[in-house]
């Protein structure tokens, strides 16, 4: 198996290195362009800085509202405290509902917690 570098070292030079850089400088271009047609940007990005801040420093109580909102719609919600538990409850969860096909959206969490290899090894 080649390493990145390895791989780079040979590419350099190519046409698809070509193209790639190319892509690239014109969508620099394009976001510099886009920032400088608005000027309230930094700020912009400044305030949505703050915000995730205070989210993730809140973190517990956000979860408790959304927990509390999908019970009180009669949902149910469920915390893991890591990926093999996570993976555990939605088995049993198919396994006791007598689920055969299981239709979900592509995640970053499912990819992390390795769902779709967990739900095929049944």
């Amino acid at each position: 198996m080649t390493t990145f570098r390895q791989r780079a070292v040979l590419d350099i030079g190519t046409p698809k290195a070509a193209a790639n850089d190319a892509g690239a400088r014109s969508l620099t271009a394009k976001r510099e362009a886009a920032v400088a047609e608005y000027p309230a940007m930094e700020a912009m990005r400044d305030r949505a800085r703050d915000i995730r801040l205070h989210t993730l420093t809140r973190l517990d109580q956000y979860l408790g509202r959304l927990a509390d909102s999908v019970e009180s719609a009669g949902g149910h919600v469920f915390f893991a405290s890591d990926a093999d538990e996570a993976t555990a409850h939605i088995r049993s969860l198919a396994a006791t509902s007598g689920v055969e096909t299981v239709v979900k959206s592509k995640s970053m969490v499912t990819e992390e917690i390795e769902l779709n290899h967990a739900l095929e090894s049944d």
